[in-house]
């Protein structure tokens, strides 16, 4: 088949469906945003950062890996955080935990699989000036002396911060 062929249909096929399927692809961005919209209206949303918005269990970093932690080990995790001596706050359906150390503040971020991961950022954060961060992950498999691991961690991260 000839170059000028290929090219007739596939200008006849955009032609014709070309618009159907954009359409189709509109119809279903929308409807995944208002998805979106009701679950951040419904679910729990975790505040892991002073300035970002608040984020569903599977948005965020550990979610393009596709590695979130089961519903019914949100608890647990958060008692551990708890445990090393964060504090809880929950403000409608946005839920923080927080540990404030001199000069910086810990976020925790309990909805990875497997890990909490700690964001430290400068205390009190500073939007308009360049946000410095660190972080650091604290597997689940850790069983004891948990106080102690997590304060060498985070003395670590401050280090290096």
């Amino acid at each position: 088949m000839s170059g000028a062929a290929l090219e007739l249909g596939r200008t006849y096929v955009e032609r014709n469906y070309g618009e159907a399927e954009a359409a189709a692809e509109e119809a279903e961005k929308a409807e995944k945003a208002r998805l979106t919209a009701t679950r951040r209206s419904t679910e729990t949303l975790y505040k892991v950062h002073p300035f970002e918005p608040s984020e569903l269990i599977d948005e965020g970093y550990h979610a393009w890996f596709g590695k979130c932690r089961a519903i019914d080990l949100l608890s647990w995790a958060e008692a551990r955080v708890l445990a090393l001596g964060f504090n809880r706050h929950q403000e409608e359906n946005v839920l923080t935990l927080t540990l404030v150390r001199d000069e910086h503040i810990v976020f925790a971020d309990i909805r990875s699989a497997k890990k909490i991961r700690f964001n430290i950022f400068k205390n009190p954060p500073n939007k308009s000036k360049r946000l410095k961060k660190s972080h650091f992950d604290f597997p689940d498999n850790f069983a004891h002396d948990l106080k102690a691991k997590f304060e060498e961690r985070l003395a670590t991260a401050l280090l290096l911060f």
